[in-house]
């Protein structure tokens, strides 16, 4: 049970617990019709139940200490604590499963957190203990969940009693606990604290006590207060009713993700084994081009050795027969008789003259091979290579049904508004992951990084004229720059180096979860290279620089001069195209399939024609649209259905030419003026 300030701040209007006391009267009227002698076992068999289910969502154990946060969500004290001290929380800490904001207290830290007593009072309904404060050996049947102690009833009579404990928390344990399975709790009055408070004012939206009822509240209608209690757990029930019956198609779609996972890592592997082979097959291509090469060179190379080793021969004998005939001739002249120098000198003189004769005359060409490498061009290569695609198989959505939950409701409400240097048009903000935000002037080569309320914290001179600017994953700024037809990243020291040289003429930018860059690139520059003779693209820019159209694998051409392009949560991707009188923003899936185009609102006619300077998205998945024209920001669903002008002139907007909102759901739009208004954007 909540306390009674609690119990009372939770009701909000006297008109709505009336219509809450009336229905719940109707129905414990029918309800005690259908009533079955075993319900109060049910209602033991329900919380024993859910004692097995629920689990702490952090260590997804049985629970130890359990404290309930205001989300509803429970963990151990353990648990909660080394989170908190793991995270460096001070004040508040973000709730482990919804990441709600929860206070920490300032007495006491995690610990004097609110304890789940209704867990705690659950894992002693089948116990059946002695009791804890009297020595007499009996049987306890209630627990004091604030003491921590078992009574017997004698005790527990004097427990009640006592001015200090008579607001504690007890729970039946067991066999108590089937005839009576709530916990029990009084609250006293805080005028007549003898009395209890056991009546609900409904004008007054308040529970008192007796007296109260008798002095202050003679005239107003007033109900016991377990009346009011069952009529409001019929309407949470009711409340409960479709959130319970949307759990299995929640299950189920965890399990759907879950096997696109594994077919997910099943496919990668697939796609990364056809892609060694290719890398294989081309490896063994080159290496029999290699092998070719070689032989014909060891082919030529042993003919000019086999050449070499003929004339080397032929060389060899000539020499010998030199050596021996003028060794032979030296003999004769040197140690001959001068008969036998006379008979043999003709013969002689004829075999030394006729020499020269024979030697080799064949003309031997030494050749020097050299290899050549033919060059490589990277485009040509990826053309032979192949490349790889990602086709979306299949949608899986997960659809929530309306009855859940309130219909949302949006609130847009002015933080700050400050004047950016260089006073030209803001045309593209950058939030970045510090809650701070890049911003960009018209027709310059400064970035300025700004606070939300409008301190310029830093300025970087970009070295050319600027067409947008995007924070990227890494928290690397890129930029476009349109007279260069180049990309360029900007690192966190500030150092700006090229990231990719484009075929067009860039514009807007952003990021996909994947990591890769996509642009909107026109084939002209200028104000008048609109409508259907002009041609646009997208561009996709992979993380090593490569480009390549967005959209290769279709021949129609979708657009003509795209501006600003983002992406959705959902991973469409939406573009602001400027068309010449058909202005319009389109929505494509992943994989470049048209989903759906907003030409501005049918329901509502606007001053002017409707166009698009800028657009970015919500974690809703909406779309939000700056339109200068009619000095208004639209906002789109999903589905590309008008939704509301959720700011114009009335609220003091500009001619908004961009639009950007941040991780922390703040809403930033820059104006022509050189103006940036700062929202807070809640839903």
């Amino acid at each position: 049970m909540m306390s009674n300030a609690k119990v009372a701040g939770a009701d909000k209007s006297g008109t709505d617990a009336k219509n809450t006391t009336s229905k719940a009267l109707v129905e414990k009227k029918e309800e005690k019709k259908d009533e079955a002698p075993g319900k109060s076992n049910t209602s033991v068999a329900k919380t024993s139940e859910a004692k097995k289910e629920l689990k702490c969502g952090l260590c997804s154990d049985k629970f130890h200490e359990p404290k309930l946060l205001s989300c509803l969500h429970s963990f151990c004290l353990n648990c909660l604590r080394r989170y908190v001290e793991k995270g460096k929380f001070k004040t508040k800490f973000p709730c482990p499963l919804c990441n709600r904001n929860i206070e920490i207290p300032k007495s006491g830290g995690v610990k004097s957190l609110q304890a789940n007593m209704y867990l705690v009072a659950s894992e002693s309904v089948d116990k059946t203990p002695g009791c804890d404060i009297c020595d007499q050996g009996s049987k306890a049947l209630e627990r004091c969940l604030d003491c921590e102690e078992n009574m017997c009833a004698n005790c527990l009579s004097y427990h009640n009693k006592m001015k200090a404990t008579r607001v504690h928390r007890t729970a039946p344990i067991g066999d108590n606990a089937k005839s009576k399975p709530k916990i029990q709790q009084k609250q006293f009055c805080d005028q007549h604290a003898q009395e209890e408070l056991r009546f609900y004012c409904v004008p007054c939206a308040k529970i008192v006590c007796r007296d109260c009822k008798t002095i202050n509240h003679t005239v107003h209608q007033t109900l016991e207060l377990n009346e009011v209690a069952d009529g409001r757990k019929r309407d949470i029930a009711k409340s409960l009713r479709l959130t319970k019956e949307f759990l299995p198609k929640l299950q189920s779609h965890i399990k759907t993700l879950q096997t696109m996972a594994k077919s997910l890592e099943k496919n990668t592997q697939e796609t990364s084994k056809e892609i060694k082979a290719q890398a294989k097959k081309m490896h063994e291509e080159i290496d029999r081009m290699a092998a070719e090469m070689i032989s014909e060179i060891k082919q030529k190379n042993k003919e000019m050795e086999n050449t070499l080793q003929r004339n080397i021969k032929a060389s060899e004998v000539v020499h010998a027969s030199f050596e021996s005939i003028i060794l032979a001739a030296e003999s004769f002249m040197n140690v001959g008789s001068d008969h036998d120098v006379i008979e043999n000198s003709i013969n002689i003189k004829n075999r030394v003259e006729n020499l020269p004769k024979e030697v080799p005359v064949e003309t031997v060409d030494f050749l020097e091979f050299k290899f050549r490498p033919g060059p490589l061009p990277s485009t040509d290569l990826w053309t032979c290579f192949g490349s790889w695609t990602s086709d979306v198989a299949a949608n899986v959505t997960l659809s929530i049904p309306r009855q859940i939950g309130p219909a949302m409701a949006l609130m847009v409400r002015e933080l700050s508004s400050f004047a950016v240097l260089g006073g030209k048009a803001i045309i593209s903000i950058a939030p970045a992951k510090d809650g701070n935000a890049w911003v960009c002037n018209s027709l310059s080569e400064h970035l300025f990084l700004y606070t939300k309320s409008g301190q310029c914290r830093t300025h970087v001179k970009a070295g050319f004229e600027v067409g947008d600017i995007f924070c990227a994953s890494d928290e690397s700024v890129m930029m476009s720059f349109p007279s260069q037809r180049k990309i360029k990243r900007m690192t966190a020291n500030g150092q700006i180096n090229d990231f990719a040289n484009l075929p067009m003429y860039p514009a807007g930018l952003t990021q996909t979860e994947s990591g890769d860059i996509l642009v909107c690139a026109m084939e002209k520059l200028g104000e008048s290279v609109r409508g259907p003779d002009s041609k646009g693209a997208i561009l996709r820019v992979n993380n090593f620089g490569r480009v390549e159209k967005f959209d290769k694998d279709r021949n129609a051409n979708l657009f003509t001069r795209p501006i600003r392009v983002a992406v959705n949560a959902n991973k469409d991707i939406i573009v602001s195209e400027w068309a010449k009188g058909n202005d319009h923003v389109v929505a494509l899936t992943g994989d470049g399939k048209m989903k759906w185009k907003y030409h501005g609102p049918t329901t509502l006619e606007l001053k002017d024609q409707f166009v698009p300077n800028a657009i970015a998205c919500d974690k809703y998945c909406q779309v939000l649209i700056a339109d200068s024209h009619n000095r208004a920001i639209h906002l789109v669903d999903r589905d590309g259905h008008f939704i509301k002008l959720l700011l114009t002139e009335k609220e003091g907007l500009g001619e908004p030419w961009s639009v950007a909102v941040d991780s922390e759901n703040f809403l930033w739009v820059g104006d022509t003026e050189g103006n940036i208004k700062v929202y807070k954007y809640m839903t």
